[in-house]
């Protein structure tokens, strides 16, 4: 039996259920807009402030496929029991299972579609 996953890429902020979720994808747009395909860097942590402890961000390798992530805000990781920021996907072998589950499935379909991923 073939399981969705439970992300799918952000294409409006209507989507979204949260109010701090449609401001972020407003924030991430702006910044393609401006820069196309933002880097790191161009991203302003003072512009950012509401939305960092809800926020992931990684780094996906391609040859071998591994996942990093950099930064776990706090709200994510007090939900998780785990900060897991830089830490590799496959290095959270003892992580709560929703972690790796959720993760691996952000991690491909960010990957296959270059895409913002909310779930």
């Amino acid at each position: 039996m073939v399981v969705a996953p439970p992300f799918k890429p952000f294409e409006h902020p209507e989507q979204a259920r949260f109010e701090k979720t449609r401001a972020l994808f407003t924030y991430w747009r702006k910044l393609l807009a401006e820069r196309g395909r933002p880097a790191r860097t161009d991203l302003d942590p003072a512009e950012m402030k509401p939305f960092l402890p809800n926020v992931v961000t990684g780094h996906i390798e391609a040859a071998p496929f591994r996942g990093l992530y950099r930064l776990v805000g706090t709200k994510v990781a007090e939900y998780s029991r785990l900060d897991f920021s830089n830490r590799y996907l496959d290095e959270l072998r003892g992580a709560p299972m929703s972690i790796g589950m959720h993760a691996i499935a952000s991690f491909m379909l960010t990957a296959c579609r270059s895409s913002v991923t909310a779930g």
